[in-house]
């Protein structure tokens, strides 16, 4: 047989090729000719250009941000490669995240997520905590692979980083933007950023959105499943008393009050997987829908950040950092198929209180005229919690109640160091790192069945335990020349154990679950070419996975599930991100990510191996394009059009021998066309934008299950709107 695609040596050599003639082309560039603007990111906790950063990323800049409407979490995952975000079925507020093929599939709050969420080097221990709608985002970054040694426990998968535009004491700014789409939808956000004499300065930000959901209720309750309600304020204030110190206090609120999206009922064949008929996305609920219900839930936070330069090559870092989070959520699963008396109906409504506190040092510098760059820092935080949850059976009068709490504690220490040695013209360095944890987990259950409001049963169970943990790092980086180089590294990772509520029994919960280990080898390229006109990115990673913490679902009772530290995978793959500056009006981008998952082993309670009929809905596949082109000058202002293209591969999710449950694989086409700098404005700048999401209203799911008779939860349609702005600095 012909071999249909190119040999490795072949397609390094073209490469080769390729690059040789853009060095040559590089030499008859002009004066003038666009060059990429470069790119700092704080990843390692100093700030760094991404291209001297060994680590696999992705960033989005303002410029971005606004193009793609990245308004919060649940925006990123079309945008890159290796990364999927699905909303949870009963909160469309607590999405669950995957990086390289490691992720979390519930947001218990006796569990922890796979990939950590900071915002300003604060962690946000539960997704549902996110606030960064109404901050105004200075970049995004998304650390693909284990992050153990800087950033601990809980990012197995890789890091999130939210970035915020820190109060200016250069001059008054202010910008207001008023947005009208599609569904009803309408969103005010207004910031202001005001110097206070010449050591203060303070940006306040508000805003409010609202929206139908795409799947109208035709029972009783709320209008729309699926429909949006928030409101949030921040005020950051900054201090900078003297050139070496720099203090800055944000507080944040956020209060949302809209409603879980639509469980689908889709009928599948007796005793299969497979759809009775082929499913469509609907737009209107069964009139069976009774009493519907809005989520609620209250988020407020408190950072104090200190900067202080002690030396001209030592500064101390301290993040202090207190949240609190009320959360109630309400979902109807398949009162719509039948009504109240189906026996499949379930009405599942949470209630959960949350606090956090955390505190971290840091101590960057350098030593040995600079041969040496180093971090030091410890790491301290704590959450308490309890939580109520509820499955109101409606045809039987049955109700199983949860009810949960926590404490939990974690301290770390951790070094890393980069060092310079005077050898192949000062092109190597040579980064070790490494970090100590402990956690402690307290846990307590109480499980109650009711009939008719009477308790009928009662059991309760407590669970405490404590986990240390080691994770080393080892980076070897070589700058082949000044603009490219390439790196290696091996770095561990470790999740945190903890308790499962939705346990099958008291003596499973009891029992918990241990930490899981992931250990990465990477190889990767960082380069620009082209007179700087070309970035191309590259990154290979192998990834041991032991220890996995696996939830099966009881085959007997399928509403309960155990997490058992189960399984072992080996991941692959490789991710490429490359970005052109084609002309000086036209920008493009093109991002690839590629995922092998292959289950060595997933042993169930019985001892029995379900590697073979085990997924995680994972494509294997993930892709998208960015264009960005600036027109021509007009009379009436300057217009500027982006569109972005991303597309996964089909994927498949198979929990023991209930067969291959299918996720089709889908691409969704994002686009902004904005009219800015339009005349007539003495002060400030007016600018209209025009935008559509999923334009061509793709229908595709994000959940498939068998529960209940089989279900579906399905993405957003089509949405559209208007953005108007006006920006006075």
């Amino acid at each position: 047989m012909i071999d249909q695609y190119p040999s490795f040596g072949t397609g390094a050599s073209l490469a080769s090729a390729f690059l040789d003639i853009l060095d040559d082309m590089a030499q008859t560039q002009p004066p003038d000719a666009p060059v990429l603007e470069e790119v700092i990111v704080t990843a390692e906790k100093k700030a760094a250009s991404m291209q001297d950063t060994p680590i696999s990323i992705a960033v989005f800049g303002r410029e971005q941000i606004e193009n793609l409407r990245v308004q919060d979490i649940t925006d990123l995952g079309s945008f890159v490669p290796n990364m999927q975000q699905t909303p949870h079925p009963s909160s469309s507020t607590s999405p669950l995240i995957t990086i390289r093929g490691i992720g979390s599939s519930d947001n218990q709050i006796t569990q922890d997520p796979s990939v950590a969420i900071y915002v300003d080097g604060v962690y946000v221990a539960r997704n549902q905590g996110m606030a960064v709608d109404v901050a105004e985002l200075e970049r995004v970054e998304v650390l693909r692979g284990p992050q153990g040694t800087l950033y601990g426990r809980n990012a197995t998968g890789g890091a999130i980083n939210f970035i915020t535009r820190k109060p200016s004491r250069d001059a008054v700014e202010f910008d207001a933007t008023l947005t009208a789409g599609n569904r009803d939808a309408l969103e005010g956000k207004i910031a202001a950023n005001i110097p206070v004499g010449e050591n203060f300065a303070g940006r306040l930000s508000f805003m409010a959105r609202q929206q139908d959901g795409p799947v109208r209720n035709a029972g009783t309750g709320e209008d729309t499943f699926g429909a949006e309600d928030r409101q949030a304020m921040r005020a950051d204030l900054r201090w900078l008393p003297t050139e070496a110190l720099d203090v800055r206090y944000t507080f944040d609120r956020s209060e949302i009050a809209g409603t879980s999206p639509y469980i689908a009922y889709t009928p599948r064949l007796p005793g299969s997987p497979a759809f009775a008929d082929p499913p469509t996305r609907p737009s209107s609920s069964s009139p069976a829908v009774s009493d519907f219900r809005p989520n609620d839930i209250a988020i407020n936070g408190h950072s104090l950040t200190v900067d202080w330069k002690l030396s001209p090559g030592v500064a101390l870092k301290s993040i202090s950092s207190y949240r609190e989070l009320d959360d109630a959520t309400y979902q109807d699963f398949m009162s719509g198929r039948a009504g109240p008396t189906d026996p499949a109906a379930l009405i599942s409504s949470t209630a959960m209180s949350h606090d956090q506190w955390s505190q971290e040092f840091q101590l960057l510098g350098s030593a040995f005229s600079d041969r040496l760059e180093y971090l030091l820092g410890l790491y301290y935080f704590e959450e308490e919690a309890d939580g109520l949850g509820k499955a109101h059976i409606p045809a039987s009068g049955v109700d199983s109640l949860t009810f949960s709490d926590i404490h939990n504690k974690a301290f770390a220490a951790y070094v890393q160091g980069t060092y310079t040695p005077r050898v192949l013209q000062d092109r190597l360095g040579i980064t070790l790192g490494g970090r100590w944890s402990r956690d402690t987990r307290e846990a307590g259950l109480t499980q109650q069945v009711a009939f008719q409001g009477f308790v009928i049963s009662e059991s309760s169970a407590t669970g405490d335990d404590t986990f240390t943990d080691f994770n080393p790092s080892l980076v070897v980086a070589y700058d082949v020349n000044d603009s490219a180089n390439v790196y290696a590294k091996v770095v561990e990772g470790y999740k945190s154990g903890g308790y499962n509520v939705r346990a099958s029994s008291v003596a499973a919960f009891e029992r918990g679950f241990g930490p899981e280990q992931v250990l990465s080898y990477e190889l990767g390229l960082k380069s620009e070419w082209w007179a700087r006109r070309l970035r191309l990115n590259a990154a290979a990673f192998y990834t041991d996975f032991d220890d996995m913490q696996v939830t099966l679902a009881n085959v007997a009772n399928p509403t309960t599930a155990d997490t058992l530290n189960a399984g072992t995978a080996i991941i692959q793959g490789a991710e490429i991100d490359v970005t052109a500056q084609l002309t000086n009006n036209l920008m493009v981008a093109l991002g690839y990510g590629y995922l092998d998952v292959d289950y060595k082993k997933i042993i169930d309670e019985a001892g029995v191996n379900h590697a073979d009929d085990y997924r995680q809905s994972i494509p294997a596949h993930t892709y998208n394009a960015q264009v960005t082109y600036e027109f021509p000058a007009t009379p009436i202002g300057a217009i500027t059009g982006a569109a972005v293209y991303s597309w996964q591969s089909d994927s498949l999710n198979i929990v023991r021998t209930q067969g291959d449950y299918e996720y089709p694989g889908y691409g969704l086409l994002d686009a902004r066309l904005t009219l800015s700098a339009i005349p007539g404005f003495a002060k400030g700048e007016l600018s209209i934008a025009l935008w559509g999401k999923n334009l061509t209203d793709e229908e595709y799911w994000t959940r498939n299950y068998g529960l209940f008779g089989g279900y579906l939860l399905w993405g957003e349609p089509r949405s559209y709107g208007l953005d108007v702005t006006y920006r006075f600095n």
